[in-house]
């Protein structure tokens, strides 16, 4: 059972520092719950898992990314990079989120918390190995 506490509060942190919306504070901007990230995160890693390559996820490095989504759960465009151990695993990650993330395959956040969501900063830490 302590394992089981310690994972659910280690998934709540996760949440926070994977997705952290940029324009939260705005006073019409709904706010996004723990909860709210962690399910973000959650549907996140489990649409773009099947484009890391396999030897990248081994040995990644951090990568933080500031991405910027439309309406329709598209990207706006490439993320940027924030910060990165090197140029390639930056790349990767950039790459990762653009083959997966597609008009054909979109993010379904709830649209009703656009405003919340439609920039957020990410962070590769987290991704799964």
């Amino acid at each position: 059972m302590f394992k089981f506490a310690v994972r659910r509060a280690r998934i709540g942190v996760a949440a926070a520092l994977l997705l952290m919306p940029l324009h939260a504070s705005a006073q019409d901007a709904p706010k996004l719950s723990l909860a709210d990230m962690a399910k973000m995160q959650h549907m996140l890693m489990q649409q773009i898992k099947p484009c890391i390559p396999p030897h990248a996820a081994i040995r990644m490095g951090e990568v933080k990314l500031r991405v910027r989504m439309n309406p329709n759960g598209t990207l706006t465009g490439a993320p940027l990079v924030v910060s990165a151990n090197s140029p390639a695993e930056a790349s990767t990650v950039v790459r990762t989120f653009v083959r997966c993330i597609t008009p054909q395959n979109p993010l379904k956040f709830a649209p009703e918390k656009y405003a919340a969501w439609k920039e957020f900063n990410y962070s590769s830490a987290r991704l799964p190995h």
